[in-house]
């Protein structure tokens, strides 16, 4: 099998190009961001002026659990907010210059009300600008380009025409749309690319594991 996959899980994103099944050492990239880096974003940006977080610690009612309460840390928290709320911006330069981007009160478990509005969009967006969070790398979309142009000219066209997307972090809903948008503006224009994000590609890793255990 041929094509590239991206897994992006907790704290790291891998770019692996494979050829009829093998891996293409020399063209296999790191983006050292994933979900946990994604959190701490979002949860800086609460932080800055709409929420203090006073406590580490909520005490949660879980009714679905066999105890009545549970300690849960307000990274926990912020984590189970960036899965329910945020998202990728299709045009993040008009959505962070839009005025009247909607905006959604939630309430915390401490019984606080917060506002998400932009913030929605800006946490996921250092997949695609790591410099949002002080990072020095290039963003993904120009990886995944680096990457291409590691391997052997003839078997471009059949990479990208496979591009498989797998791990939790990459399911923010516009994530596969987004990084379509950038590949296409970055690789010629005769160049056919094909982002696949199947539904259970947070488990793809695991499923890959099994097969290959067996």
């Amino acid at each position: 099998m041929t094509g590239i996959s991206v897994d992006s899980g907790h704290d790291t994103t891998y770019i692996v190009p494979s050829y009829q099944g093998n891996a293409v050492q020399d063209a296999t990239l790191v983006l050292k961001i994933g979900g946990k880096q994604v959190t701490e974003h979002l949860m800086n940006q609460l932080m800055n002026g709409k929420y203090s977080f006073p406590d580490d610690n909520f005490l949660l009612w879980r009714k679905k659990k066999k105890t009545k309460f549970t300690v849960s840390s307000r990274k926990e928290i912020i984590r189970e907010m960036k899965e329910q709320y945020c998202v990728i911006s299709t045009n993040y330069a008009k959505s962070f210059e839009d005025p009247a981007f909607p905006e959604e009160s939630i309430r915390l478990p401490d019984g606080n009300m917060i506002v998400m509005g932009k913030e929605t969009f800006l946490a996921p967006e250092i997949m695609f600008q790591p410099s949002l969070a002080n990072k020095k790398s290039c963003g993904l979309s120009q990886l995944i380009y680096y990457s291409v142009l590691k391997c052997d000219e003839s078997i471009r066209s059949e990479l990208v025409n496979n591009i498989t997307l797998s791990g939790g972090n990459t399911k923010f809903p516009g994530f596969e749309k987004r990084l379509y948008q950038e590949l296409v503006e970055l690789f010629d224009e005769k160049t056919n690319i094909k982002v696949r994000a199947l539904p259970n590609r947070d488990l793809l890793g695991w499923v890959g594991a099994a097969r290959l255990s067996n």
